[in-house]
């Protein structure tokens, strides 16, 4: 490890060395390794060291998020919340994502929105993303332009979303008022 990746590495980043053939497979072999000589000292140390095992291995994820929730962090509970959409706890994830809203995280409001919208609930994905786009966030307000459009078909509230969403610097959102200026004529 120390030869084949940690110097070669600082040789090429510090040294200005170039790379040639062979130093990309014997830098490679050499992470695969170190990183398995530490899976397996974490293995015969597991009773010792079972969180590190754990997150190592990548099962401690959903752990680790929880207990920063619990202790009342705002993007651990986004995070916990995507692990339980992923894992098709509907009701988990969507507890999660609120206490992520509630505790004024913008990306769990987002998210909060996107699961009260499948569920039909339409004013609760409403308030979500008003309440991302008020805070500054570009996918609250591009999320809440298509909603305008679509569900309230609120022309000029989706399009002033979207300018707001362009302005924080969503390609999306310029590309939904390009068309929605298209479509009314304004090609100015």
């Amino acid at each position: 490890y120390w030869t084949d990746l940690y110097k070669l590495r600082n040789r090429i980043v510090h040294g200005g060395y170039q790379p040639h053939d062979g130093d990309a497979e014997q830098a490679e072999r050499a992470y695969k390794d170190v990183d398995k000589f530490i899976d397996d000292r974490l293995q015969a140390k597991e009773e010792k060291y079972p969180a590190a095992l754990r997150a190592k291995l990548g099962a401690g994820a959903e752990v680790l998020w929880a207990r920063l929730d619990a202790q009342g962090d705002a993007e651990a509970a986004g995070r916990l919340g995507q692990l339980l959409q992923n894992r098709g706890d509907a009701a988990g994830s969507e507890a999660a994502f609120r206490r992520s809203h509630d505790r004024g995280d913008l990306a769990g409001s987002v998210s909060l929105g996107k699961v009260l919208i499948e569920k039909g609930d339409l004013e609760g994905a409403e308030a979500a993303w008003r309440h991302a786009d008020s805070g500054g966030s570009a996918e609250g307000a591009l999320n809440l332009g298509t909603f305008l459009q679509v569900e309230r078909a609120d022309l000029s509230g989706a399009e002033a979303a979207w300018r707001r969403a362009d302005d924080r610097g969503s390609i999306e959102g310029a590309l939904n008022l390009a068309i929605a200026q298209e479509n009314r004529g304004d090609l100015a």
